[in-house]
């Protein structure tokens, strides 16, 4: 077993994908860092799984939302094009997480005209509606 406890730095912007996932093997939280303990590490490393390791998943998911938002945010003026993460792509949705509430507003006011420009991309192709939500400010 591996014998250590990982210290993960919380940054802004988050990779959602990865820190949901180390969210649930968290045994302590102490300001900006989070405990994640031994046993979810050893399932994150073990070769032993079917077909991918959750941490080879893990890794797919987080590269595809790099790739989502940097394609989506090709179609925003800034500075709201810093403000928007894509995080899924779940059949015809695609989720936006907006940082702020006023990103959010002005996101919704965009998805009329941005919807059709973002179909002609392949990631987003099947897209028929944008879910947006924002994150929860951290204290």
């Amino acid at each position: 077993m591996l014998c250590l406890e990982v210290l993960i730095y919380r940054r802004e912007p988050v990779d959602y994908c990865f820190y949901n996932a180390i969210l649930s093997g968290v045994s302590e939280r102490t300001g900006n860092f989070i405990a994640v303990s031994t046993h979810k590490i050893d399932d994150l490393l073990n070769e032993s799984h079917s077909r991918f390791t959750p941490l080879q998943r893990l890794l797919k998911t987080s590269s595809n939302q790099k790739q989502w938002t940097s394609e989506f945010r090709a179609f925003i003026d800034a500075p709201l094009k810093h403000e928007v993460t894509v995080t899924e792509i779940r059949g015809p949705t695609a989720y936006v997480l907006c940082r702020s509430a006023a990103a959010a507003t002005r996101l919704r006011f965009l998805m009329p005209d941005l919807l059709p420009q973002i179909q002609n991309l392949a990631s987003f192709k099947q897209v028929t509606a944008l879910k947006v939500t924002v994150t929860q400010s951290s204290a």
